[in-house]
């Protein structure tokens, strides 16, 4: 009969993530079935796909007088001319995300 364990599976996933390990490695080191660990870890991957982040947009004058988006996230700061088509600015912004 198997054992059923209950795993801190957020902090497990951090620790994954930090070490230079292989899923494979990690599991086996901790004594955790690798594919239930492997469907945690989409489970949690994807969850991270579908948060919203909050994103200020501010039309801004640039040097050459074009209006132009300005997009800042940390200390990155990204300037997308007005004409820029919608589905790369949007793919842009999801994966900044």
């Amino acid at each position: 009969m198997r054992k059923y364990r209950k795993y801190d599976w957020p902090k497990l996933i951090v620790d994954f993530e930090a070490s230079d390990k292989t899923q494979t490695q990690f599991c086996k080191e901790r004594d955790i079935n690798s594919r239930y660990f492997n469907q945690q870890l989409h489970k949690h991957r994807n969850q991270d796909k579908t948060k919203f982040i909050e994103l200020e947009v501010e039309p801004q004058q640039t040097a050459t007088a074009k209006t132009s988006l300005i997009i800042v996230v940390g200390r990155c700061k990204i300037e997308c001319p007005t004409s820029m088509p919608l589905q790369p600015f949007t793919t842009l912004v999801h994966s900044l995300a």
